[in-house]
């Protein structure tokens, strides 16, 4: 399926991008957390057994159903097929992907006590710490879009004084010094996100003799935080924001959550004019919204903006937020401006939606150099 003519806006970010896209990776170590997830791959299937086949059911057409059957008072069989087991969460995609890179991820959250095994398999990262149980997601896939089943494990226990009393504060200055980039996800699971930011602030960052050059936050669904919860989250990540570059990564949803929430969100307003205002209103040195048509990474002195090259044939969507970020890490630790950087998000979100797995170097290569002719 082609997605019509690159606009100008994408066409200049993509020169950007072939311009200052490194010929190889510079050496990196980064550190990621705190969640860790067990993601079951479903697909909804007719029949049983051997005669099971694949549907083209649509969320829209199941959500149908339910609400009849609810009407009618009477139960609804769904049948499903278990396609992949894979690991999932902030940490671990992201962990997983820039590994693939070349870069050399460390990971602490929820993977089990013990650690189960699955963590090292599926990421293998160069250490792994772990905080608590991990969550098991049930990712069901329709054509339109998806629907996550989701037990959350330990992550919404989660605080400073928690995490202090399974990592002591010696034991984490080792985790996080030299460390390029620190990754932390997601805002919205995390029971006390703020006291979290505040203690890598005031009790982590003074304790390393070489603090990360960035932190990268995801929100996730940030929408179902009352605006209590979210305003001290915007005190902590401005706070945090003036020890460390701070850039927030946000999908379109959770990019207009944000924007309601900050009293930012105007009717009609595109992704980009909505990505600078929250920007704004974080008090943070970057943002980037992603969407499936197009994607933004917004700072102080510049905004790039780049169309998405689709699929008709999409290998797995599931996490192809937690690619783009990916990609962003990389124009971050290489120091390429918002257009680039935009344009890396989404080729390494494209690959992933095309093959399911994270691109080497090389696969990304192809990807920018052929970006345009995808359209």
């Amino acid at each position: 399926m082609k997605s019509g003519t690159p606009d100008a806006d994408t066409t200049s970010a993509v020169r950007s991008c072939r311009d200052q896209f490194p010929d190889a990776i510079a050496s990196a170590e980064l550190l990621f957390g705190f969640d860790g997830y067990i993601d079951r791959i479903r697909e909804i299937v007719e029949g049983v057994n051997d005669d099971a086949r694949e549907t083209d059911r649509t969320v829209s057409s199941m959500g149908t159903e339910i609400l009849e059957a609810g009407e009618m008072e009477r139960s609804i069989i769904i049948e499903w097929d278990q396609t992949g087991t894979r690991t999932g969460g902030h940490a671990c995609h992201l962990a997983r992907g820039t590994g693939r890179l070349g870069y050399e991820p460390a990971m602490v959250g929820m993977f089990g006590e013990p650690p189960e095994d699955i963590f090292r398999r599926d990421v293998d990262p160069a250490e792994l710490v772990s905080i608590g149980e991990p969550g098991v997601v049930d990712a069901i896939e329709f054509v339109d879009g998806k629907v996550f089943l989701v037990d959350s494990g330990s992550i919404g226990a989660l605080d400073w004084h928690y995490l202090r009393e399974r990592v002591d504060l010696d034991r984490l200055v080792d985790l996080a010094d030299g460390r390029d980039l620190f990754g932390i996800g997601y805002w919205a699971e995390i029971g006390d996100f703020p006291s979290v930011l505040d203690g890598i602030r005031t009790d982590l960052l003074p304790s390393l003799s070489e603090p990360p050059s960035h932190l990268l936050v995801d929100p996730a669904d940030i929408g179902d935080l009352d605006r209590d919860r979210f305003r001290r989250g915007v005190e902590s990540i401005r706070a945090l924001d003036g020890a460390v570059p701070v850039t927030v990564s946000a999908n379109r949803s959770e990019t207009t959550a944000i924007a309601e929430l900050s009293g930012v969100a105007e009717p009609g307003r595109d992704l980009r004019e909505t990505a600078e205002r929250v920007r704004e209103a974080l008090g943070v040195s970057r943002f980037a919204a992603h969407s499936a048509e197009e994607s933004v990474v917004v700072t102080a002195e510049s905004t790039g903006r780049a169309q998405v090259p689709r699929t008709s044939d999409p290998e797995l969507t599931t996490s192809a937020g937690d690619h783009f970020n990916v990609g962003l890490v990389l124009a971050l630790l290489e120091g390429l401006d918002a257009e680039a950087a935009v344009v890396l998000g989404n080729a390494v979100a494209g690959h992933f939606v095309r093959t399911a797995e994270p691109p080497t170097h090389a696969d990304l290569a192809d990807f920018v150099d052929a970006y345009l002719e995808r359209f």
